[in-house]
């Protein structure tokens, strides 16, 4: 998690897929019913000319607008995409300040408030992630309670750690299904109608059913085209 993050800029190296891949992927998500958490990437992957016409190519597959998680967006650059997303992801990660700085050196949080200030503006919806078993505790679900409530966020989705190796958290234990159900139904108990989207991973598919039981409205993060 956030590995790149911690990295001197001088050693950043981007991977961009091909669009023809990326709508190809979109095309089999339209055909078996999945529907689409968001549109990712690092901020500075693409030029605004060349993520503004891979935003139209996916709008005219998808046939809908869709939500990008691409870091912190500047309201000019909102204004360009505004005709193909319905809304922003903000990767908070954690609420946590001092976690926060520690694991997230080059993703400070007010640029993404800045952000969300930009998309109510603009009359864009606005979501953010969370990654539970940083360091954080279920106390500091309050902290999450303040944001989400400051930002008026409509969909929130709840991922857990997994640890990656030559990182900070390489040796670190992963947050139980119990930790981040506990997450989860605090939320949907605090905000009935928000938009909660639980990650899992290919180890971690007998979470599903206890994490859609406590309040998730669906998963993500499964990698089910690599997989299969």
């Amino acid at each position: 998690f956030c590995y790149m993050s911690t990295q001197p800029k001088n050693k950043t190296k981007f991977a961009r897929r091909t669009t023809e891949s990326i709508l190809a992927e979109l095309i089999l998500c339209k055909k078996l019913g999945w529907e689409l958490g968001f549109v990712s990437g690092g901020h500075d992957a693409y030029s605004d000319v060349e993520f503004l016409e891979l935003l139209k190519n996916i709008n005219i597959v998808s046939g809908e607008k869709v939500w990008i998680n691409i870091g912190a967006v500047s309201e000019n650059e909102l204004q360009q995409f505004k005709p193909y997303i319905k809304g922003v992801v903000a990767s908070i990660e954690t609420v946590n300040p001092v976690i926060h700085k520690k694991v997230c050196p080059s993703k400070p949080i007010k640029p993404f408030e800045d952000m969300l200030n930009h998309a109510t503006k603009l009359d864009l919806k606005k979501a953010m992630t969370i990654i539970l078993g940083l360091g954080e505790t279920i106390n500091d679900f309050n902290l999450l309670k303040e944001f989400i409530n400051k930002h008026n966020i409509e969909k929130i989705h709840f991922y857990s750690l997994n640890p990656q190796k030559d990182t900070i958290f390489e040796n670190a234990k992963q947050p139980t299904k119990e930790y981040q159900a506990e997450w989860i139904a605090k939320t949907r108990i605090e905000f009935p109608k928000i938009d909660i989207q639980a990650g899992i991973w290919v180890d971690k598919v007998e979470n599903v059913s206890l994490l859609l039981k406590v309040g998730a409205n669906s998963i993500s993060k499964f990698p089910a085209i690599k997989s299969f």
